[in-house]
């Protein structure tokens, strides 16, 4: 079975663009199937809010297999389950999200 790479899409176009960008980059390079996740982000009550936040990568002629279910959060209780996830992941070696490290401005 090939390992896989989930994509949670976000924010506007030009952000859309970028997150599918990398993680194509990233599932190339590490010769894994690709997946997007067009519901998750969007089920924030803060991206509901901003009517240019809708996902827009289907208006392009780009390669889209979409996530099943088990890798979407998008209601509450997944979302806690995710959290979870991630703190767990924390302590262990072998990683299973990767998740970009902000950078704090001084």
């Amino acid at each position: 079975m090939k390992k896989k790479i989930v994509v949670e899409i976000a924010e506007g176009l030009g952000n859309q663009l970028f997150m599918y960008a990398h993680a194509y980059s990233m599932a190339k390079k590490l010769n894994y199937e690709l997946f997007i996740d067009n519901k998750s982000a969007y089920s924030f009550k803060k991206n509901t809010q901003r009517k240019h936040q809708i996902y827009m990568l289907d208006s392009f002629n780009i390669l889209q297999n979409y996530a099943s279910n088990e890798f979407i959060y998008d209601k509450l209780y997944k979302k806690i389950k995710k959290k979870l996830f991630v703190l767990i992941d924390k302590f262990t070696n072998k990683k299973v999200f990767f998740i970009e490290k902000s950078i704090k401005k001084k």
